[in-house]
């Protein structure tokens, strides 16, 4: 799995380009604000409607954004705060993204749902206790994977 996407895209070449790109579009987006699409491009280049929608993608994401017109043509973007995961945060900052599809990523969270639910109300509560809140997806996968 490519960490981005395009016919043209070749890791050695553009890997710490588009990654810096996408890290600043999503630290000018984080403060959940409403974004020009001239805001953006300062930051994200020419090309930071494709950094928005990677931030949408499993492999660097999965986040939500809005979309707002206006007037005409002219669009406003903001990410949505409650879609920023610590892991999400992580994998952005580190420039470290999935490299599991989205099947292996949905039979990740199947297996953690069925171990959840067969945890004890006790057990359940100590780990989300023991857990940063708030308790991000990514710690039940690191438990269940031990």
């Amino acid at each position: 799995m490519s960490e981005f996407k395009g016919s043209t895209y070749e890791s050695t070449l553009d890997l710490d380009r588009l990654s810096n790109n996408l890290q600043r579009v999503y630290v000018v987006m984080s403060d959940g604000q409403w974004h020009t699409h001239e805001d953006l491009e300062k930051v994200g280049g020419l090309r930071w409607s494709a950094r928005v929608r990677d931030l949408r993608g499993s492999e660097w994401g999965p986040l939500e954004d809005e979309a707002e017109r206006v007037s005409g043509g002219v669009w406003r973007y903001r990410l949505v705060l409650e879609s920023i995961t610590p892991h999400i945060h992580d994998k952005i900052m580190n420039r470290s993204p999935d490299r599991t599809s989205a099947t292996e990523r949905d039979e990740r969270l199947k297996l953690a749902r069925r171990k959840i639910e067969a945890m004890s109300d006790d057990e359940l509560r100590e780990f989300i206790e023991s857990s940063e809140d708030p308790p991000d997806p990514e710690d039940f996968f690191d438990l269940f994977s031990e």
